[in-house]
C-alpha cells in the first residue's frame, strides 16, 4: 500500500511506547483543504498575562463543504489528510492521524492512522 501525505506537515508515526519512529511521511506538495466561510461574531476586550486588554475580533468558521486537493481514488493508494477533510469526505481511501503531538517546526507525531 502506498501512503500519500496531503497535509503540509511531516508526519512521524511511532510505536505504541512512543520510543521508536516506524514511518516518516514527508508532505507530497499537494495539500487537501476544506473550504470554510468565516462568520464575524463581534469584538471583545481580551489580553494575555501582563497585557492590557484590547479589542479582538472573534469569528466562527462555517464549513462550506467544498474539498480541494484530494486526487481521485487510485488502487493501492491511501491518502493522509487533515481531520477536517477526513470528516467531510466519505471515502475509504482517506486516513487521518491519531495525533499525539504537534510542535512548531517539528513533525506531527502520531500513534497511528484512523481509517473508515
Amino acid at each position: 500500500m502506498r501512503l500519500v501525505n496531503l497535509t503540509p506537515h511531516e508526519i512521524a508515526i511511532h510505536d505504541a511506547a512512543g520510543e521508536r519512529v516506524l514511518l516518516r511521511l514527508a508532505p507530497s506538495g499537494t495539500v487537501a483543504r476544506l473550504e470554510a466561510e468565516l462568520v464575524y461574531l463581534g469584538r471583545a476586550k481580551a489580553g494575555g498575562p501582563g497585557q492590557e486588554p484590547t479589542d479582538v475580533p472573534f469569528y466562527r468558521a462555517r464549513r462550506a463543504g467544498k474539498v480541494s486537493g484530494v486526487p481521485a481514488p487510485e488502487p493501492g493508494t491511501i491518502y493522509l489528510v487533515s481531520r477536517q477533510v477526513f470528516e467531510a469526505c466519505n471515502r475509504g481511501d482517506l486516513v487521518t492521524v491519531v495525533t499525539d503531538r504537534l510542535t512548531e517546526g517539528e513533525p506531527v507525531t502520531a500513534r497511528g492512522l484512523e481509517r473508515r
